[in-house]
């Protein structure tokens, strides 16, 4: 149900709706809350810094951001060195912090000609 949420929270912050998305990530967090599912929790908090990125919550964006990239390198450590998923999953972290930084940067920017 989590990524159902997710899903409703994607559309609307599609349609700008921003503050609705966000109450829907809150629906998505709290269906996973006392559970262990890194592989949804990374995706949530991705989702979750793409919104304030929108909104222009650079900070919470920013945290966000990172707890996507710790929960991607969580999942990425339970496999082996040379397992292919493990290198995949490292590839995933790489281009979402590099977009994430990139995103961030622009976004700080276009703030500061404001």
């Amino acid at each position: 149900r989590a990524q159902a949420w997710e899903a409703m929270a994607r559309v609307a912050a599609a349609q700008k709706q921003g503050a609705q998305a966000l109450e829907f990530m809150e629906h998505a967090f709290a269906e996973v809350r006392g559970f262990e599912v890194p592989p949804v929790l990374w995706s949530l908090h991705a989702t979750t810094a793409q919104v304030h990125l929108r909104l222009g919550n650079l900070a919470s964006c920013e945290e966000h951001c990172q707890q996507a990239a710790a929960g991607l390198r969580h999942i990425a450590s339970s496999f082996g060195q040379n397992d292919p998923l493990r290198e995949s999953l490292l590839g995933a972290l790489k281009k979402l912090e590099t977009d994430f930084h990139r995103e961030l940067e622009n976004a700080r920017i276009a703030g500061a000609g404001d």
